[in-house]
């Protein structure tokens, strides 16, 4: 089967109506093929972030702009100090910076729910400049993991009454990864764990 100039999604397809039509033809047996596609699917994949010193580190990409992205893990912070102004103070000292809001997108389509929890983690709350809603509340967008699917959320930025442990604190990395032999990108590739 030629390639050409197709997409992977056109691709895909024309390998799907292949396997279809060698299924129904007789030619493969359909609970082999399950099972294969089964495996696919079961199969886990490599790490696309890594974590040191209680960071998480991985890069996103829009409009070919690639961003180095750190968050900060709320099991870093005293329940006292989880406030944005100390948060915001942390990410500071570590060299991370306010990003852009659009962040909060590209996380939510990079990690699936299982990913977010592996990071130990139950949502991340983008720091960027608080955007405030109808009614004047400024809030922060945050993308997380519950029962109702891929779903991105804003909520109050947290000056008043706190955050909790189980948050990460997503900032754009302003320094060099804390790995300088190897670039966060590098590292996504070879699927590093740590």
């Amino acid at each position: 089967m030629r390639n050409g100039n197709l997409s992977p999604y056109e691709r895909l397809w024309k390998l799907e109506t292949a396997v279809n039509k060698l299924v129904i033809d007789g030619r493969r047996d359909p609970e082999v093929v399950i099972k294969t596609l089964q495996r696919i699917v079961d199969e886990p994949q490599a790490r696309r972030w890594f974590e040191k010193d209680g960071v998480v580190y991985f890069s996103v990409t829009s409009d070919g702009v690639t961003t180095n992205v750190g968050v900060l893990k709320g099991m870093l912070f005293q329940d006292n100090d989880l406030i944005t102004k100390e948060i915001r103070a942390e990410a500071a000292r570590r060299a991370l910076t306010e990003p852009n809001a659009e962040l909060t997108r590209l996380i939510r389509e990079k990690f699936t729910e299982k990913e977010i929890e592996a990071m130990g983690l139950w949502h991340i709350v983008v720091m960027h400049e608080p955007v405030s809603d109808s009614g004047g509340i400024p809030g922060l967008r945050r993308a997380g993991r519950d029962c109702f699917g891929r779903w991105l959320y804003e909520c109050c930025d947290g000056h008043a009454f706190g955050w909790f442990r189980g948050l990460g604190f997503a900032f754009a990395v302003s320094s060099a990864p804390p790995d300088k032999d190897k670039n966060i990108a590098t590292r996504q590739g070879l699927g590093c764990a740590n």
